[in-house]
């Protein structure tokens, strides 16, 4: 007997985003327009196929705990730049990539971890009210030398929190600058040790402003305008480390001519007005006494009345008076200035 072709039809639609109110189990629906058939799952949920070539390009993506959920056919998931940012596609390697045009501004903190992983690169600027670096090796770097070989010095000292470096013909600065031109401004470098404090146990360089109020800060030492060096809680010293070098004090220019003093090695010999362990160009004026194995001068000593005292070619002693081979003897009232070319052995060298 013959059977009749017998035509099966399922429920369907036309209408695109339309969907069964409710169906059987084992029944099914076709919504053709978005290529989804329509079935009852286990749960009693009306859940949908999709067809070839109908299928979603996503099905839930989270953005933060926020759920953004495919609806139709050929859906597109869409990355949108915020300030600042650049999303760059590639349909080859099908990646995307997410880099700064400029800056960046966070309102809140950015935290990275340990390893290559932490780091934050860029070749922009990073703004901040506040930086925290905080593990036991975290350190600063910046180089201004684009040379593979000075990148790598950079790294190469111990135990620093943070180093700075270029390679230029001009000079690198580290620098910091107050713009208040107030009686209290300065812009200092300070630098405590374990008990240091605000008011105790450290060495300060600094340099104060145009008007800066000396009789106010109790820094009667200073002018405005001042640059200075010293420490708080503790002795200062200043030096050279190398044998055979020297410590010079300069004034009023930076040539040698005005080198004022040259300190050497101890117990340098004097044996002219341009030896010793302290040589001073100029004269050397003291409220106080001044003490030495031995005096000499190639010139006249002074009486405290301005007059020239000759020796007589022999020898003086410096107390309330002063003798010599010769019969000359004159009162000095507990003072003597030295003048024209005096040197102290083993001491100072006056030119």
């Amino acid at each position: 007997m013959a059977i009749a072709n017998t035509v099966i039809q399922l429920k369907k639609s036309s209408t695109t985003g339309r969907t069964p109110v409710s169906l059987n189990v084992g029944e099914t629906a076709l919504n053709y327009a978005d290529g989804k058939l329509f079935y009852l799952n286990s749960s009693g949920t009306v859940s949908y196929f999709y067809g070839q070539n109908n299928g979603p390009s996503f099905a839930t993506a989270n953005a933060n705990g926020t759920l953004i959920l495919t609806t139709v056919a050929n859906d597109t998931l869409s990355f949108n730049p915020g300030n600042n940012i650049v999303i760059t596609g590639n349909s080859t390697s099908k990646s995307v990539s997410i880099t700064l045009s400029n800056n960046i501004t966070v309102s809140g903190n950015i935290t990275t971890g340990a390893g290559v992983g932490g780091n934050i690169t860029g070749a922009n600027n990073i703004y901040a009210n506040t930086f925290i670096a905080n593990s036991p090796t975290s350190t600063v770097y910046v180089t201004q030398s684009q040379l593979v070989q000075d990148t790598t010095n950079t790294y190469n000292h111990l135990y620093t929190l943070g180093l700075f470096s270029g390679n230029t013909d001009q000079s690198i600065q580290i620098g910091g600058q107050n713009f208040a031109n107030t009686q209290n401004s300065s812009t200092d470098l300070a630098l405590y040790n374990n008990l240091g404090t605000d008011t105790n146990n450290y060495i300060d360089m600094g340099i104060t402003s145009a008007a800066y109020n000396v009789v106010l800060n109790n820094f009667t030492a200073s002018q405005p305008g001042d640059g200075y060096l010293y420490a708080n809680g503790s002795n200062l010293i200043i030096g050279t480390y190398t044998p055979g070098t020297n410590l010079k004090i300069f004034v009023g220019g930076y040539n040698s001519s005005n080198v004022v003093a040259n300190f050497n090695a101890p117990n340098t010999a004097s044996s002219s007005n341009t030896t010793g362990a302290l040589t001073v160009r100029g004269g050397i004026a003291a409220t106080g006494n001044v003490y030495a194995n031995s005096i000499y001068t190639n010139g006249l000593y002074y009486a405290a009345n301005g007059n020239p005292i000759s020796t007589g070619g022999g020898s003086i002693t410096l107390s309330d008076s002063i003798s010599s081979n010769s019969s000359a003897n004159a009162a000095t009232s507990n003072a003597v200035y030295v003048a024209v070319s005096t040197a102290l052995a083993f001491s100072i060298a006056l030119g």
